[in-house]
């Protein structure tokens, strides 16, 4: 049986944590919108900060710092999958990550806001965009430590009830990216496949996908897109909710508009 932690929903952007359904998907059914393969598979939400503590208060030798190595992440992710009974899992928006990665680059900075969702599935799955969009950009920080890897970066226009807002998404930790800029997509294109350590920025295989107002892309591309994060300031969470939405917000915007 799954521990309070582990919950069938998604991410409710006013706490940061996982909240009652808010729609009819499944979590292997939200998974599969990014990483279609695994729409049918044995799916799970996880805090990965609050499984690291209980890993450590399990193991008392273990030293945290050693999560900053993939190689030691990836058996972690892989085992905490293994005693739950899934074949993988998502989460992560708006999570406080200053445990799991006191080891990298994050540790102590009061920036450990996790900015994005991580579908944690093995390399080379195929990555999928469930709307209609726009590739901007394509790129690659390789051999940033914990970077960003190979990243592609696409712009879609969201409606609701205040009109048509304008908004930029970031899929990154990526390999074989098969799109380039000014690709128009149509929802369900399969843009890259899940990349691995070192040449995925350094992490355990996962898919990072980051929602930001497109105001917020045009700041970064103005001052300098290596200054875009994946992480935010812990003390700022309405701020980073306003830039940074939830990226399963998309959801409410169904009938979106091409571009």
């Amino acid at each position: 049986m799954m521990s309070p932690t582990h919950r069938d929903s998604v991410p409710d952007p006013s706490t940061g944590s996982a909240s009652v359904a808010q729609h009819s998907l499944s979590p292997a059914e939200l998974l599969g919108l990014f990483i279609p393969s695994y729409s049918s598979k044995r799916v799970a939400t996880l805090d990965l900060n609050v499984e690291a503590l209980e890993n450590c208060a399990r193991s008392k030798d273990f030293d945290p710092r050693g999560f900053a190595d993939a190689d030691t992440c990836t058996r972690f992710v892989d085992a905490l999958h293994s005693r739950l009974g899934i074949d993988a899992s998502f989460g992560g928006y708006l999570e406080d990550r200053s445990f799991l990665w006191q080891g990298t680059y994050l540790g102590g900075s009061g920036h450990e806001l996790h900015l994005g969702i991580d579908c944690n599935v093995p390399a080379d799955c195929p990555v999928s965009v469930p709307f209609n969009g726009v590739v901007l950009a394509c790129d690659d920080d390789t051999p940033e430590p914990w970077g960003w890897g190979p990243r592609v970066f696409i712009e879609t226009l969201e409606p609701d009830a205040a009109g048509v807002h304008r908004y930029v998404y970031a899929f990154a930790h990526l390999a074989e990216i098969s799109v380039h800029p000014g690709h128009i997509l149509a929802p369900n294109t399969t843009i890259a496949v899940v990349g691995a350590a070192p040449t995925n920025g350094g992490w355990f295989p996962h898919l990072h996908v980051q929602k930001m107002r497109g105001q917020v892309y045009d700041h970064y591309r103005s001052i300098g897109i290596e200054k875009l994060d994946g992480y935010g300031a812990t003390h700022a969470i309405e701020q980073n909710m306003r830039d940074f939405p939830d990226p399963f917000s998309f959801l409410a915007s169904r009938n979106q508009l091409s571009l």
